[in-house]
């Protein structure tokens, strides 16, 4: 099995391999700006990480392939912001990402093919959406939306239908999705809804 770590050289953290067990590390970056902060597993060959290469964080998001050492730019937006939403680990070679638009530096959210670099609209910001979850299917089904002081979650059972209000709350309610159950039937979320303390509900 390979064991991917980060480890310091010169102040910064570089990605290093264990290689089959191997207790010989490799070194798979070589950066002078700062260190890599946030890394993953994208399929057995790549690891992705982020990285923000003049401290602004406007965080850009980079493949090394762990047999060749090249790395790839996979999203380079200068004048915008990059963050990941899903690694969506039952989807090949894809991650649920989300890159500022320009026009209201709002997030619209793309499926990015970490093989091709290939990116796909998956779902257009209006201007109020605030976050995303997607089932184990990869599809989002679970918007939040902000006036800028009430939150509401919006949800739909596919990507066929419109998105509908779920659930409402204010500086007094709070209802936050963490994650969708097995089989896609239910949200496991923290809510107040009723009770005087946060609990965890199905």
């Amino acid at each position: 099995n390979n064991i991917a770590i980060l480890k310091p050289v010169n102040l910064k953290l570089h990605l290093f391999l264990l290689k089959d067990g191997s207790k010989t590390e490799i070194q798979l970056t070589i950066l002078t700006d700062h260190s890599i902060l946030s890394y993953f597993w994208g399929n057995d060959n790549k690891l992705v990480y982020t990285y923000d290469n003049n401290g602004d964080e406007k965080y850009q998001i980079y493949s090394v392939d762990i047999n060749t050492k090249q790395i790839t730019t996979l999203v380079k937006e200068k004048e915008s912001r990059v963050s990941i939403i899903d690694l969506l680990p039952k989807i090949k070679n894809e991650i649920l990402i989300a890159i500022s638009n320009k026009a209201n530096n709002m997030f619209d959210a793309y499926k990015l093919n970490i093989e091709t670099g290939e990116k796909k609209l998956a779902l257009k910001n209006p201007g109020n959406v605030t976050g995303w979850k997607t089932d184990h299917n990869g599809v989002i089904r679970i918007i939040s939306v902000t006036d800028g002081v009430n939150t509401g979650i919006l949800y739909r059972n596919n990507e066929n239908e419109t998105f509908k209000l779920s659930a409402y709350s204010d500086f007094r309610d709070e209802f936050e999705p963490l994650n969708f159950t097995a089989d896609n039937k239910y949200v496991y979320a923290l809510s107040n809804y009723n009770r005087d303390k946060i609990a965890l509900v199905k």
